[in-house]
């Protein structure tokens, strides 16, 4: 992804506002917690985000469709501990030699001076955990420049081959910078560690120059985002992702999805030219590359697959998978004038399809732009399957044939465990895991919480059903522990409908649940609302205007001291549907039957 994007920088931190959360205003219906997510672009100020509870594998992976339908990587910082508001050394921060003057200035910058074969750089503690073989790239806004230095000599990644920039235009090394330029440098790892330099004498001593830097990013991909500022010392930044349709580009909300793993390799551009078992393979196909645009909006490589007549396929290497369980293999395509396209996925230990490309409803050239037609359109297939008993390896195709013409162009491949494609997660030489995301509301005193009643209203979609346990909680009330009070639950279920409900009432001595079986196919919005009651020991659940069931109990609700999503600590926080939150709000009070189905309607 973002090979060649020429990315006018804006003003160069404003991205840091992304996240700078400002609560929406409470409605007038008397609720508490009202947010819309579809008008927003930051998160409540009530909430905190998190892409992983494991900082090594956050803030690299997440990708969602934006604005104008096409796929971005979500903000993110791998450098911690940006702000440089002290006047000393900041954590993770180091000198790389120590010579010259280096003088933090506790306002966010960092003023680096070489008098006499000197060099004052810094570098941050080696960063671990990225992605081999992928594009990264890091930079700086350059507040302060003296002495004419080249952008080779103040920043530098110490891999071959970097690629630098200035104000998000590619440069050559010996450019020189001046004030208020921001400066970057691209480079693909070999590793999965690397230890970026800023500042004058990067590589080697220099004399008479001056460099004040501040606002350091670094990021996947190949040209600079905006700066997105970290405080933390032990975890990467990644932002919340506000998500749109690809078709109509309108605003789906809040992206919220549990860890997955993409197991196809070099997902960019099915490259064919490696030998170290990542690459694809062709058989009788003539397979290239075409510059075009792709679907992250770049100008970059797309692989093109063609064969004028006769058998031919296109290939991943083997795949290590689990047998008799779910997954969808995913890509994107569009036609470059061939007769057909058809997917195809092969049981290499039963040397059998599991997805048989002869079949009419394989061939999915129509959806691509029609037999024959040439499409500038992008659409991605998605091509869920089961894997058979002893079938722990498989090939996935893009295209496979015995007869006829196939000339298409393809990009983003992705094998994933589940019933339905998750956002897309690059790689290049080996499987991707993308991490959870969580939210939580630590203080539920801002939303009011009341202790003897209330109601809970969900607007949303289920976008796959990628996980296998039975009860996977998406929301809840916890305690200290932390332990469930209530919990919100989409189950589990056969085919692609996974059944909304499930609340559960931990309370001592007893406990309140609700099993709905109502279903909702995958993608389609609900709206789904609970109202319980303290007194009386009642929960009542409503889905899209009907009541699904109301079960009363004794005892006394727990009470909790966090609004948790996407996590439940006392289940062992394990799998989650991806879901898009369009609107979610809380009365401190429980509505009655009929306003359950007036507000769910």
């Amino acid at each position: 992804m973002n090979r060649t994007r020429a990315s006018s920088v804006d003003a160069f931190g404003t991205r840091n506002q992304r996240n700078r959360i400002y609560p929406a205003l409470e409605a007038s219906d008397g609720s508490t917690l009202s947010l819309d997510f579809t008008q927003m672009s930051s998160l409540d100020s009530r909430f905190t985000f998190s892409s992983s509870s494991t900082p090594a594998v956050q803030a690299s992976t997440a990708t969602y469709i934006n604005s104008q339908g096409l796929v971005q990587y979500a903000d993110h910082n791998l450098f911690t501990n940006t702000a440089w508001l002290g006047s000393t050394l900041p954590t993770n921060w180091n000198l790389l030699i120590g010579s010259g003057t280096i003088t933090w200035n506790a306002n966010g910058s960092v003023t680096m001076t070489a008098a006499t074969n000197q060099r004052p750089a810094i570098y941050h503690s080696t960063i671990t955990s990225i992605n081999p073989g992928m594009p990264h790239t890091f930079g700086y806004l350059a507040t302060g420049v003296s002495g004419s230095p080249t952008i080779s000599q103040i920043i530098n990644s110490t891999i071959a081959g970097e690629i630098y920039a200035i104000n998000g235009v590619t440069v050559a090394s010996s450019t020189v910078v001046q004030s208020n330029d921001v400066v970057s440098c691209t480079f693909t790892p070999s590793t999965n560690n690397v230890t970026p330099r800023i500042g004058p004498g990067v590589t080697s001593a220099l004399s008479n120059i001056s460099v004040t830097a501040s606002r350091p990013q670094f990021n996947v991909g190949s040209s600079l985002q905006p700066y997105a500022a970290n405080t933390s010392t032990t975890a990467r930044y990644q932002a919340p992702r506000f998500d749109y349709s690809p078709t109509t580009l309108t605003p789906r909300g809040l992206l919220i999805e549990g860890t997955a793993t993409n197991l196809a390799t070099r997902s960019d551009d099915f490259n064919t030219s490696f030998s170290d078992g990542s690459q694809w393979s062709p058989s009788n196909y003539t397979s290239g590359i075409l510059s075009t645009t792709l679907p992250d909006g770049t100008t970059g490589d797309a692989r093109r697959i063609s064969i004028a007549s006769g058998a031919g396929s296109f290939r991943s290497q083997a795949i290590t998978v689990t047998a008799n369980t779910a997954y969808t293999w995913s890509f994107w395509a569009r036609n470059n004038g061939g007769s057909q396209a058809r997917y195809r996925v092969w049981n290499v230990n039963g040397s059998a399809n599991i997805v048989d490309y002869t079949l009419s409803g394989s061939n999915y050239v129509s959806s691509i732009g029609g037999a024959g037609n040439t499409s500038s359109t992008w659409v991605r297939v998605s091509v869920p399957f089961t894997t058979p008993i002893g079938c722990t390896s498989v090939f996935v195709y893009p295209s496979s044939s015995d007869s006829g013409s196939v000339d298409l162009l393809v990009w983003g491949a992705q094998l994933e465990a589940g019933t339905g494609a998750s956002s897309y997660i690059p790689t290049a030489t080996a499987a991707v895991t993308r991490a959870a995301d969580k939210l939580t509301m630590s203080n539920i005193a801002l939303m009011q919480w009341n202790q003897t009643a209330g109601t809970f209203l969900w607007d949303m979609d289920v976008q796959a059903e990628t996980n296998t346990s039975s009860f996977p909680a998406f929301a809840g009330m916890y305690r200290a522990g932390p332990v469930r009070v209530i919990r919100f639950q989409l189950n589990n279920s056969s085919g692609t409908t996974p059944r909304i409900g499930g609340g559960t009432w931990t309370a001592t001595p007893s406990s309140i649940v609700t099993d709905s079986l109502y279903t909702r196919p995958v993608g389609t919005p609900f709206k789904a609302a609970v109202a319980f009651a303290n007194t009386g020991q009642s929960m009542t659940y409503c889905i899209n205007g009907t009541v699904q069931t109301t079960v009363t109990g004794t005892g006394t609700l727990a009470t909790p001291t966090l609004f948790l999503m996407h996590q439940d600590p006392s289940a062992a926080d394990t799998e989650y549907f991806p879901i898009h939150l369009r609107r979610l709000k809380y009365w401190p009070t429980n509505l009655s039957s009929s306003d359950l189905s007036s507000i769910t309607t």
